[in-house]
């Protein structure tokens, strides 16, 4: 059974997701609202990340100590994603985003670890893409990336991370924060501050994902880490049937925990 702090609780769950809230919620009509979204997605979660001294300000050597550092690679990609841009535009900034982390997470870059860069690059490709690709209200896409965070700290909790389990709590809370503000009166309509967060969540679950399965030793299948990144892909197929796409991410969110309980 997993115990909370008082800290853990106030410093890991509800700062993260007051400080998210006020970037959402702040002046919804302005101009300014992706750059909010964006910058106040990194001040959310580092606020959380360095009070709870989960890791140095300035990592020695690649590895998860550069997690928080994602989210500034993330802040273009976001400001292009919530504002109306060509879609391969906002296609390439994901992709560029993704690939960009890997000399950041994974260690010999230029050995043969250069593949996952460009495997990092389409997983945020995909997982972003397919929920920007949603056009749902501000509250669902921040519930959906909840439910991801949610999920993916039960998955490290089992795969013996319990650091990248509290650091996936701090996520889950800070896109709790974004959707409680979302379901505010008077917010944007167009819900772009929490757009504008999506290629920050997607960078931040897949390079978490990647190093998860890197660094476990407990039996917990590889494919369900790639599982719980690659989830939002399926909704690409809205377009088909919006209800199936809804049921399969659900699905595959629900068949990650279950393989991981029965491992």
């Amino acid at each position: 059974m997993v115990e909370l702090s008082v800290a853990d609780v106030g410093l890991g769950l509800l700062l993260p997701a007051a400080l998210a809230a006020e970037a959402v919620a702040a002046n919804p009509r302005s101009r300014f609202q992706p750059w909010r979204g964006a910058v106040g997605l990194l001040v959310a979660f580092a606020a959380a990340y360095f009070t709870l001294e989960l890791g140095p300000a300035r990592p020695e050597r690649a590895g998860s100590r550069w997690l928080p550092h994602l989210l500034v690679l993330a802040i273009p990609a976001g400001i292009i994603a919530a504002r109306t841009r060509p879609w391969w535009f906002i296609a390439t900034a994901l992709a560029l985003t993704g690939a960009a982390a890997g000399p950041l997470i994974v260690r010999d870059w230029w050995g043969m670890a250069a593949f996952w860069s460009v495997a990092l690059g389409y997983v945020v490709l995909a997982s972003a893409g397919g929920v920007l690709a949603t056009r749902w209200p501000a509250a669902a896409l921040a519930a959906a990336v909840g439910a991801m965070s949610a999920v993916a700290g039960y998955v490290l909790m089992e795969a013996a991370l319990p650091r990248m389990a509290q650091i996936a709590g701090i996520l889950g809370a800070t896109a709790g924060g974004a959707c409680l503000a979302s379901l505010l009166p008077g917010r944007d309509p167009e819900g772009r501050a929490v757009r504008a967060m999506i290629p920050g969540f997607m960078v931040f679950l897949a390079a978490l994902m990647f190093l998860a399965k890197v660094e476990t030793y407990a039996n917990v299948p590889p494919h369900v880490f790639a599982a719980v990144a690659l989830a939002p892909a399926v909704l690409v197929l809205r377009r088909l049937h919006p209800f199936a796409s809804v049921a399969g991410f659900l699905a595959i969110l629900g068949y990650a925990a279950a393989r991981t309980a029965l491992a």
